[in-house]
């Protein structure tokens, strides 16, 4: 349970990802910014149209907005998952290293009883013989 190979590559993987996503984000942004009219491509356009009616000059600029924070809100979702995973990590370290300490004190408890038993039965040789 404590060495399951799926998890192995977890770091990497969350690496790859928040690499992905960063620079998915900075097309997006450099998208919007160059060319604010694709946004009407976007989830937003719903929200385009109904803020245009009101103020056209300002909707691309508070659809950049809720994109910016959304974007934000992502990443911030994305660095707490990687907290999570970095915690996940040291608590199985620490778990693992735990669960070797206390095998390595069980081996040696038995080993030692294995020797008491040992000079026991020796003892006990020794006595059948010197009483039979």
């Amino acid at each position: 349970m404590l060495e399951r190979k799926e998890y192995e590559a977890w770091p990497e993987q969350l690496t790859e990802i928040e690499h992905k996503f960063t620079k998915g984000l900075k097309a997006i942004d450099k998208m919007l910014y160059s060319r604010p009219e694709l946004i009407e491509n976007t989830i937003f356009s719903k929200q385009k149209n109904k803020i245009q009616e009101e103020d056209p000059e300002t909707a691309a600029q508070s659809i950049k907005e809720e994109l910016i924070r959304q974007r934000d809100f992502m990443n911030k979702k994305l660095m707490a998952l990687k907290d999570t995973n970095n915690r996940g990590e040291n608590d199985r370290s620490e778990l693992l290293i735990r669960i070797q300490n206390e095998n390595t004190n069980l081996i040696n408890e038995c080993n030692y009883l294995r020797q008491e038993k040992h000079i026991l039965s020796n003892k006990v040789i020794a006595i059948s013989f010197s009483l039979g």
